[in-house]
């Protein structure tokens, strides 16, 4: 469907009042590898009428989805910004085309261009980019890596949310965080020397789980307490972070940079015509995944933090319901890309329940099974996006071997 017609003017103008002049041009660059007022505007153009002149071309190519992705990350902040987009065009994110086939066609159109390009009259010209493609190569293990140990440390924050009942339960959750451990650390292997910061955490998770197991062993019920809470607190700390560093490096991944290293006769071709476009289109999705699982993840860190006031002896009601206005506009927003999914219907619901409780001013216990309900829904759909966007680095990850071969073909060329 893309962006209706009648909606072009409201998002140009909202877009064109979230940026400067440099910000923007930076934006349409990053969207399209096109100048702003070279390719869609004139240089006195206002931003508004500049970007509505970008996004006409851009619906006439189908290709609108590009830009606005952009601004939804590069404007991540502007929660405004982001409702106006997404209610006008929930195609931008909603609906996104699978990374993997994405993927496959961006590789076949690299193979026809690899072997075009690697020709005696183009290797010299092409020897000093060949850092440019090891780069990409790098930011993709990174994202990876970034991804893995977030899942590592996701699986064990809801592995030990769960209480204990006895020394067996505590003999269990134990052994999570030194599987955790032991994961979390190949996980980080990738990052070569970027993966120092991983390790430090790891090894004061190692730490925590030595003591607690030495708790366990005298039986000191204070301690294994102490040692699980400190444990928890770490895990949410690098869960944060870690969903930062993931949504930085979608942000940073430079796959167009084939495009601005391949010789100019090559952009002739049929082939990088094909590969600049299925370039582009992955890395828009690749983003927008990575954008709703911050978001998401965004939700999950305030419905820790409501877990924690229901938890306490004194329930804070207003504390609640701070926590709960955000968490349920982020909630609302999600759901929103998503209407028809039964996750959605459910968080809907539950949402309206909990609304409704809070008008008596109480955290009454009739309250709690609607909320427990609300979080078992979205834990469970949150897992789902965990898994989606697992599965796209993953793909991602077939660039590895075509670009590694890439490099060292200019190289000994």
């Amino acid at each position: 469907m893309g962006l209706p017609a009648a909606y072009v003017k409201p998002v140009s103008d909202a877009i064109g009042d979230a940026f400067s002049t440099k910000q923007l041009e930076d934006v349409v660059m990053a969207a399209t590898g096109n100048q702003l007022f070279k390719e869609y505007a004139g240089e006195n153009v206002p931003l508004r009428v500049a970007v509505r002149h970008t996004l006409e071309r851009l619906i006439e190519e189908g290709t609108e989805r590009w830009l606005l992705i952009q601004v939804l990350v590069s404007a991540v902040a502007n929660e405004q910004l982001r409702r106006l987009i997404v209610k006008a065009s929930p195609e931008t994110l909603a609906a996104l085309l699978k990374v993997d086939n994405q993927v496959d066609r961006a590789l076949q159109s690299l193979t026809v261009v690899k072997a075009a390009v690697l020709k005696p009259e183009f290797i010299a010209a092409l020897k000093p980019s060949s850092d440019t493609v090891s780069v990409i190569s790098d930011q993709i293990r990174a994202l990876s890596a970034f991804k893995s140990l977030h899942e590592c440390v996701h699986a064990l924050h809801l592995k030990l949310a769960f209480k204990s009942e006895d020394a067996a339960d505590d003999l269990e959750r134990l052994k999570n965080i030194e599987r955790t451990c032991v994961a979390a650390r190949a996980a980080a292997a990738p990052l070569g020397s970027g993966a120092a910061d991983e390790l430090t955490w790891i090894a004061e998770l190692e730490r925590l789980g030595t003591e607690i197991g030495s708790a366990i062993k005298a039986n000191d019920l204070d301690a294994i307490q102490t040692g699980f809470g400190q444990a928890q607190r770490l895990i949410r700390l690098h869960l944060s972070r870690l969903n930062t560093d993931i949504f930085t490096a979608a942000g940073k991944l430079s796959l167009e940079g084939l495009m601005i290293v391949l010789p100019s006769e090559i952009a002739l071709e049929d082939s990088f015509v094909q590969l600049s476009h299925a370039i582009r289109d992955l890395k828009a999705t690749v983003m927008a995944r990575a954008l709703v699982h911050k978001i998401w993840q965004d939700a999950e860190n305030e419905l820790l933090l409501i877990e924690d006031v229901f938890s306490a002896s004194a329930k804070d009601i207003q504390l609640f319901a701070e926590h709960w206005l955000l968490l349920r506009a982020y909630v609302l927003w999600l759901a929103a890309l998503d209407p028809d999914a039964e996750w959605a219907k459910l968080a809907r619901t539950y949402s309206d329940r909990i609304e409704t409780e809070l008008t008596r001013e109480t955290l009454s216990d009739t309250m709690k099974p609607s909320f427990e309900a609300f979080c078992r829904v979205l834990k469970f759909r949150f897992f789902a996006v965990n898994a989606m966007l697992k599965a796209d680095c993953n793909s991602l990850g077939k660039f590895q071997s075509p670009l590694k071969s890439m490099v060292e073909e200019i190289r000994n060329g």
